[in-house]
């Protein structure tokens, strides 16, 4: 980026404050159909921990890496149930439906033979506009419940 110049600089100055709060309506005009990639993105991020121990011993440890991939497959095969293929998308073209995925893990580091004890997956959210925010907000605060309890 080049220094005070584009959304940086906006940022910079405060003229963004107001749209903090949301919704924010961006128009798009790609060279192709409407996609997710266009919509806002609703970050989340999944904090496992584990127990730290020799990878030839894991019945003492806590794996943390596979304890955070299961519980990221629980969390996307229920948004998926909940949240599925709209029938407008098919009418307005969109490339893809609304998605959750993981874009970024963050590890323990150490030994290529020891079980981390903590593993951060950070991800987004895209919902076509067929969705409404705050019933995926409603529906997801039980998933993360049932995963804590």
């Amino acid at each position: 980026t080049i220094p005070d110049v584009g959304v940086d600089k906006l940022l910079k100055d405060g003229r963004l404050d107001e749209l903090k709060g949301g919704p924010v309506y961006w128009v798009d005009s790609a060279d192709s159909q409407p996609c997710v990639g266009t919509a806002a993105a609703i970050v989340w991020n999944l904090h496992a921990k584990g127990h730290l121990f020799h990878s030839g011993l894991p019945h003492n440890g806590i794996n943390s890496f596979e304890f955070a991939n299961e519980a990221v497959a629980f969390l996307q095969k229920r948004f998926y149930e909940d949240f599925p293929a709209h029938e407008k998308e098919d009418l307005y073209q969109f490339a893809t439906p609304s998605t959750m995925k993981p874009t970024q893990v963050r590890i323990a580091e150490g030994s290529f033979n020891q079980l981390p004890p903590w593993t951060k997956i950070i991800g987004d959210i895209r919902l076509t506009p067929f969705y409404n925010v705050e019933d995926l907000m409603s529906k997801i605060k039980p998933y993360v419940e049932e995963l804590n309890a």
